[in-house]
């Protein structure tokens, strides 16, 4: 792939406020008319929100994978718990594992980001008066 190739993916994939301000600058800059001005904002704005739809896919899907490898990792020790209830050293090697790669605190990361960015904009939006 080449090198403008990469940077266009990263940057189409990490792209920020500035996208948006440029997006709605230029805009602004080719309509007079009020009416006409509010409707290329609202297509602008639209247009970045699509932009993002790959980004928002992937975050889906790595949310998926992670909890698959959740529930899967603690079904696992439920059923060796129910199946070898004498065998405390499998139990036990199966939760180091666990612990090791740190799953439980990968799905919590997971949760928080995906529900707290809608808690934290409900939020801010009723401290600041808005409506969404």
């Amino acid at each position: 792939m080449p090198a403008s190739r990469k940077s266009s993916v990263f940057k189409s994939l990490f792209g920020g406020i500035n996208t948006i301000r440029e997006r709605t600058e230029l805009v602004d800059s080719f309509h007079n008319s009020d009416n006409v001005m509010i409707e290329a904002r609202v297509k602008a704005k639209i247009n970045v929100l699509n932009d993002y739809t790959p980004f928002k896919i992937a975050q889906r899907y790595l949310s998926l994978i992670f909890s698959f490898i959740y529930l899967l990792s603690y079904s696992l020790l439920l059923a060796v718990r129910i199946i070898f209830p004498e065998d405390v050293t499998l139990y036990l090697a199966i939760r180091e594992i666990i612990d090791a790669f740190k799953i439980d605190w990968i799905m919590l990361t997971i949760v928080s980001f995906y529900f707290g960015g809608g808690v934290i904009e409900g939020v801010l939006s009723k401290i600041n008066g808005k409506k969404t």
